[in-house]
């Protein structure tokens, strides 16, 4: 490859990392005491937080992970410093309603399952739930969708 085009190649890799992430030259620093036990063994943990620029795996839309939220994210809520936000606020804030809409279906299920198997308008409602769990690609219950859909049939 000619010196040109790596020159080239490496001004788009770096206009496109500047893209994803964006300046790199400020941010708030990272304070390794505070960051989870798994996050504290891992390699490669940044010196300093920076605004991120993601597309949410939901809707679609362009956000940022500003610094401020990462570090409450990393330091104080505990999470995993290697997994990166995936979803808006509003697609985060529905997923963690239905991830909580579907545990009340199954506790629900669990204290009155003989009088809710033939309440075909519960059954509905929680099928509901998993399948547009199913949209945020998140781990589905096959087992329960299928007897969901199995006792509607019936019904």
């Amino acid at each position: 490859m000619s010196k040109k085009k790596k020159k080239s190649a490496k001004h788009l890799q770096k206009s496109f990392l500047h893209s994803i992430v964006g300046d790199q030259t400020s941010g708030l620093p990272v304070n390794r005491e505070n960051l989870s036990i798994a996050s504290q063994r891992s390699y490669g943990i940044p010196t300093v937080y920076i605004d991120q620029k993601y597309r949410c795996r939901k809707c679609g839309a362009q956000c940022v992970f500003t610094a401020q939220e990462q570090k409450h994210v990393y330091e104080v809520k505990k999470a995993n410093i290697n997994k990166p936000r995936v979803y808006c606020d509003d697609c985060y804030q529905r997923l963690n309603r239905l991830i909580q809409d579907t545990k009340k279906a199954e506790q629900q299920w669990i204290a009155d399952k003989n009088h809710l198997a033939y309440d075909r308008a519960f059954l509905m409602h929680w099928l509901g739930l998993i399948n547009e769990m199913g949209g945020f690609r998140t781990r589905i219950n096959y087992g329960i969708k299928a007897m969901l859909e199995k006792k509607i049939r019936k019904l």
